[in-house]
């Protein structure tokens, strides 16, 4: 199992994964995220070690990042999965404000 090499933020906020072919977006619920990945629920039964599209707005920003993301774990969750994914493909836009959000949250729990 891979290690994770970056502070996570935990939230609960809407997004949406490409199906395999990359044809249509299926709704998942972001779990957390970081600048190097991010984790999400979904009922699809996605395969570990392909990459997907994802599309995500972070908390209080309302501008819409999409990101490549491998997965590269599943594992059974309810009547679903939780899904760990690292980015593959991300603009610099995208790791600044995550890691705005991660680090300013970080600094109001501490």
């Amino acid at each position: 199992m891979e290690q994770r090499q970056h502070v996570r933020k935990i939230l609960d906020s809407s997004a949406q994964l490409a199906d395999a072919l990359g044809k249509s977006w299926i709704p998942v619920t972001l779990l957390d995220i970081s600048v190097g990945g991010a984790a999400f629920a979904t009922t699809e039964r996605v395969i570990v070690d392909t990459a997907r599209g994802l599309k995500f707005t972070l908390p209080d920003n309302p501008k819409e990042f999409q990101a490549t993301a491998k997965i590269v774990n599943r594992a059974q969750a309810g009547n679903g999965f939780r899904v760990g994914v690292t980015f593959v493909k991300i603009d610099a836009e995208a790791v600044a404000s995550i890691r705005q959000y991660v680090e300013a949250e970080s600094a109001n729990a501490g």
